[in-house]
């Protein structure tokens, strides 16, 4: 649940330049939720992820390694809440748990976190809301909240929507 950039590696560029040649590997900057691709067996999660606010970057484009997935909304911004809410939700052990049971292997395709069913946007709202209270929420604390959100809750399904990744898609 934390960024850090730049990374200190000899040898490796740390920017890109934004001309023409490079527009094609750069993205708008804007909010996103930023999912490690490969994960090694002996990690305990399968699924690594951060929120990623543009407020913390002054600059029109962005470069994301391609060893990194990233969750956006198309055309909009996902808002602070929902971009922490979806970052918990992937921290979380109960996602993690539901993707290893359809993903045996250690990478983390767009396509395999397009299967995850997400819960009502309200929900991941709520979520976000409350673990952004937290400078770095630690794993117990994430799935304790959502928890107490997704499953301790009583409310009416009919009133709930749920997250279409048509509207919020993933690369």
């Amino acid at each position: 649940m934390e960024l850090n950039y730049p990374l200190q590696k000899a040898n490796k560029p740390r920017y890109i330049l934004n001309i023409e040649n490079s527009r094609k590997v750069l993205v708008m900057n804007k909010n996103y939720v930023l999912l490690r691709r490969f994960s090694s067996k002996d990690d305990k999660s399968r699924l690594v992820c951060c929120p990623y606010f543009s407020c913390n970057f002054k600059t029109e484009m962005i470069g994301i390694e391609n060893h990194i997935n990233y969750i956006h909304r198309p055309k909009g911004d996902l808002s602070e809440n929902e971009t922490w809410g979806i970052a918990a939700l992937f921290s979380s052990s109960l996602f993690d748990t539901y993707f290893r049971t359809f993903n045996g292997n250690t990478q983390v395709g767009a396509s395999e976190l397009k299967q995850i069913k997400m819960p009502p946007l309200a929900d991941i709202i709520l979520i976000g809301n409350k673990i952004k209270e937290f400078v770095k929420p630690e794993k117990q604390l994430i799935d304790k909240i959502i928890n107490e959100i997704l499953f301790e809750k009583k409310y009416d399904e009919n009133t709930r929507s749920t997250v279409d990744f048509k509207k919020i898609g993933v690369a």
